[in-house]
């Protein structure tokens, strides 16, 4: 893979380059992160729902090489897929039950539940 190419401008803290690109028809300024400007102006506009991926997994970069499209969905696989999830590190839940085949519920968003306290939770819901 090529280099990173690392925005040098300003930076927001969620580490992600931020352009200005002029105003608003209300005087207000208008701002883009970097990598989106830059696949704008290579690629044309981004598709409504879409948004813009980095394969480096670095948010300063605007690399156009690095740049992919796609959905909320797939930004979320890439994050667990790639180790990026916090969530998807633990091995047990807040209650301390190990997260195993056995005991693990995996939702359709890749996030996961802990059996035993989803039984637990029903069961104390039930009135005798």
């Amino acid at each position: 893979m090529s280099t990173c190419v690392e925005w040098e401008g300003a930076v927001l803290s969620t580490g992600y380059g931020q352009v200005y690109i002029g105003r608003s028809p209300s005087g207000k300024k208008v701002r883009e992160r970097a990598h989106r400007f830059e696949w704008m102006k290579r690629n044309g506009p981004i598709p409504k729902g879409m948004l813009i991926r980095h394969t480096c997994d670095n948010p300063i970069c605007y690399n156009i090489e690095h740049l992919e499209i796609g959905t909320q969905q797939d930004n979320m696989n890439d994050m667990h897929s790639r180790g990026r999830n916090h969530n998807s590190n633990k091995t047990h839940c807040k209650n301390g039950h190990e997260y195993t085949v056995d005991n693990t519920y995996i939702r359709k968003n890749g996030g996961r539940n802990c059996v035993t306290c989803t039984r637990e939770r029903h069961k104390s819901r039930k009135v005798s």
